[in-house]
């Protein structure tokens, strides 16, 4: 039998809102951690879970240098974490209108519908005579999932860049083992308790 003990190089930020925090009632809590060996993000919060993990390139670019780079482009993150899930009635109709301006009657009758779900939405289209109604569904990303992307870039970013100097590539010695250059400025278990912060 063969044992190894691996000790991974992750960082956990531990994030905890209060009461007079902006996003208090979107997401409590989250534990999020960073994984620079298998370049992933794995978390746990009150707004859901959510993971990811990206190809590693530890020979050009190691993960805390492609976190620097990417945390800050929410666009970008939403695609990786989650996907347009959630109808917006209010977008689908503003499709609409831009796309039928000169068909003042059904502008006015699109303008008037509150509360339709996808279906009802383009059930209502169809009686007024649309075709192909529903190319005009516009779909968005989930709440959650955007308060999540939000805790990356207005919490975690900040942290991580204050947290060390620029990432180095790692390199490998001669007997083919890489060494990562950014062990000593990403601990084992590195614990961010965030208070009193507004995302």
């Amino acid at each position: 039998m063969k044992i190894q003990v691996i000790r991974p190089n992750i960082e956990k930020y531990r994030i905890r809102m209060e009461r007079g925090d902006k996003e208090y009632r979107k997401c409590m809590w989250a534990d999020i951690l960073i994984d620079h060996d298998a370049y992933s993000i794995t978390a746990q919060t009150d707004c859901g879970d959510f993971s990811h993990r990206w190809p590693a390139t530890p020979q050009t670019e190691s993960f805390q240098a492609l976190c620097l780079r990417m945390l800050g482009d929410e666009d970008y993150l939403l695609g990786k974490f989650s996907a347009r899930t959630e109808f917006s009635l209010e977008e689908s109709k503003l499709l609409f209108i831009d796309l039928n301006r000169e068909d003042e009657e059904r502008i006015q009758a699109v303008q008037r519908m509150k509360d339709c779900d996808e279906e009802e939405f383009v059930r209502q289209l169809e009686a007024l005579g649309a075709e192909e109604a529903w190319e005009y569904i516009v779909r968005e990303y989930p709440t959650e999932a955007v308060t999540f992307v939000r805790l990356l870039r207005k919490v975690v970013l900040p942290e991580m860049k204050k947290s060390g100097c620029a990432a180095k590539p790692n390199r490998t010695v001669t007997n083919g083992t890489d060494i990562d250059e950014n062990r000593e400025t990403a601990p084992s278990a590195f614990l961010f308790e965030m208070r009193n912060h507004t995302v």
